[in-house]
């Protein structure tokens, strides 16, 4: 079980590397759909992104479920956490470089979006190969993962007039 789970996780990196490229062009590809804007970037905010990011880890997410979800505890705690962990690190690692280098460089947010995936994977891994079992972390996790994909798509559709949310190439704020 352990090995299992490990090489899962260790594979969800790459897997949800490659998701989030696709994610990434879901919403030109379908024609502006309002379905794919509510998990794919609608614009080139780093809001998107990180709605992007974790649009991925959802995906995989429910692919893995139906692997190991059934051998191991805390399936939707780690899921969950992971989902979480992913766009903060996004945005905490983005605007430090940016700070540093002073601009945006398309191969530092490949490495951030990698980093990003590999700690929330590495966490996930953690929790899904504990022998603990956390039943009220678990049930919370649900609520907290409905609270994140609920506001990921509000604030696609209606966007705070905050920097995280407006677009670097238009300047905009809507979608």
């Amino acid at each position: 079980m352990y090995r299992s789970v490990f090489i899962w996780e260790f594979a969800g990196i790459l897997v949800i590397f490659l998701l989030g490229s696709i994610i990434h062009e879901a919403y030109k590809l379908t024609g502006q759909s309002v379905l794919a804007a509510m998990f794919a970037p609608v614009n080139e905010s780093v809001w998107e992104h990180l709605k992007m990011g974790s649009s991925a880890v959802l995906a995989f997410s429910f692919i893995e479920y139906f692997f190991i979800a059934g051998s191991v505890h805390n399936f939707l705690l780690a899921k969950t956490l992971c989902l979480y962990i992913v766009p903060l690190l996004i945005a905490l690692l983005h605007y430090s470089y940016k700070i540093v280098v002073g601009r945006h460089l398309l191969v530092l947010d490949l490495f951030v979006f990698l980093i990003s995936i590999s700690a929330g994977q590495l966490v996930s891994f953690y929790l899904l190969s504990s022998p603990r079992h956390f039943t009220t972390l678990n049930r919370l996790a649900l609520l907290a993962l409905i609270l994140a994909v609920g506001i990921f798509v509000y604030c696609t559709f209606k966007p705070p007039m905050l920097t995280i949310f407006k677009d670097a190439t238009t300047g905009k704020h809507a979608p």
